[in-house]
């Protein structure tokens, strides 16, 4: 009964997915940006859904995963930080432009949102080579504003998009440690987001 209920909450979800994105859309990206995690790290791990068992996980498996989240931690993460305080607002700025430009074409939003970036990103760098360039002198704001924003920027988007919060990126390190409980992680994730699946498409029913 409750496997005949979850195959039909998918197109359940699916037909009602407008309803939902108007009604709780922070919800709604909520449970996409855990599913893509649960993905990831099943991905990292060499893994599918159904092969959470203790010896599918090998050890060069769980030192490759370690090793990525421990240069995450140790490197990305502080200029990652930079760069969300650098390019904050020019990634606000985007999404308010690409939000006025699609209007109700949700489909075009992530196409305005990038030719949007493709301006204020650019001219964040200019605004930060200039800064440190009048603060201290040209080579300064030749390095500041063509190598460390870009480099920054893309340290952002590195970090925040792999590993949702810092503590996404220290699990990750954990897993070399502790395997057997992150198999046990793993499968309360996928009950949980089934579950969450399950609530979501009583909504929209």
């Amino acid at each position: 009964m409750e496997r005949r209920r979850g195959v039909r909450a998918a197109p359940e979800l699916l037909t009602g997915h407008a309803r939902l994105r108007a009604r709780d859309p922070a919800r709604l990206d909520a449970l996409v940006a855990r599913v893509l995690r649960y993905e990831r790290d099943l991905a990292e791990l060499g893994l599918g859904p159904d092969h959470l068992a203790p010896h599918n996980i090998t050890f060069a498996a769980s030192l490759r995963y370690a090793l990525r989240s421990l240069f995450a931690l140790g490197v990305v993460f502080p200029l990652a930080l930079a760069g969300t305080a650098i390019h904050y607002l020019a990634y606000r700025a985007s999404g308010m432009v690409a939000a006025r430009v699609a209007g109700q074409y949700e489909d075009m939003l992530a196409t305005g949102k990038l030719l949007a970036a493709m301006t204020f990103f650019p001219l964040t760098w200019l605004l930060v080579g200039l800064g440190a360039g009048y603060a201290w002198g040209l080579q300064a704001g030749l390095v500041a504003g063509l190598l460390f924003a870009p480099t920054a920027g893309w340290a952002a988007l590195y970090f925040w998009e792999r590993f949702a919060t810092v503590r996404a990126a220290a699990h990750g390190l954990g897993l070399f440690l502790v395997r057997r409980n992150l198999l046990a992680h793993l499968s309360d994730e996928r009950r949980a987001i089934r579950a969450e699946i399950l609530a979501l498409a009583d909504i929209v029913a």
